[in-house]
């Protein structure tokens, strides 16, 4: 179903965009616009291959664990010193 599929999208979208900016602020003290678009990014990539096979709130999980998984991902990559990138988009 196409309106499905667009509802999911938005929703892990949202939820990993949210999930993100939670987790800078606890470990950094504040949010960051850049760290908002970076969740968001996320949570498309996410959901992609499987946003017509999802309920919404099944998307609110891969929304918010995706966020999770690439938070602590660029944050390593960027401990490492191997990619000088700004926008976490390696």
């Amino acid at each position: 179903d196409c309106a499905l599929a667009i509802a999911t999208t938005y929703i892990a979208a949202a939820a990993a965009m949210i999930m993100w900016i939670t987790i800078e602020r606890i470990l950094d003290g504040a949010p960051t616009s850049v760290g908002a678009m970076s969740g968001a990014v996320a949570g498309l990539v996410n959901i992609t291959p499987c946003a017509g096979f999802v309920e919404p709130l099944g998307a609110l999980g891969v929304g918010a664990i995706g966020a999770v998984v690439c938070f602590f991902a660029a944050r390593g990559l960027k401990k490492l010193n191997l990619v000088d990138d700004t926008l976490d988009c390696f």
